[in-house]
């Protein structure tokens, strides 16, 4: 973890990287309760059209550079079908839950780049963690003052 904290407080400053990794945890853990929670290992819609098009052809060895250039509706999805593919190929079966947690991954690892990037724009002065502190009392006490009164009425 040493690595890691001293990448992101060479690059977003010295107490950006817990604000960072923060970002980066709680999006994290808020998605895979989520899978958790509501995740089905059954395909979602088009995910049914992988199979035809990418997994089957490449179990039979007629996988093709056209078929991963396919269209799918509007789009051509090279990459995301070759991530997919790798995903298929790790784990040795098909599965959606699977899909999921690595997307999981990866939206956090985006969100937390975000909040790097906005940390270090903003500069030392004004640095979210530095914010939520100093802002944190003003505005979380009148909040619970406020439920408190409206447990207190009940």
């Amino acid at each position: 973890m040493s690595w890691l904290q001293d990448r992101l407080r060479a690059s977003v400053g010295s107490e950006a990287w817990r604000w960072v990794l923060s970002i980066f945890l709680a999006g994290l853990g808020a998605r895979l309760w989520l899978i958790r929670q509501f995740g089905t290992p059954l395909p979602f819609w088009d995910q049914w059209d992988e199979v035809w098009v990418v997994y089957l052809p490449y179990f039979h060895g007629k996988l093709s550079l056209a078929a991963l250039f396919s269209s799918h509706n509007e789009h051509r999805i090279l990459l995301t079908r070759l991530y997919d593919l790798a995903l298929l190929l790790l784990n040795r079966q098909w599965d959606n839950q699977v899909q999921m947690t690595a997307n999981a991954f990866l939206y956090s690892a985006a969100m937390a780049g975000f909040a790097g990037l906005l940390a270090r724009f903003i500069g030392p002065r004004r640095q979210p963690c530095r914010v939520v502190r100093l802002q944190a009392p003003a505005r979380v006490g009148p909040a619970l003052l406020l439920v408190r009164s409206n447990l207190a009425r009940q």
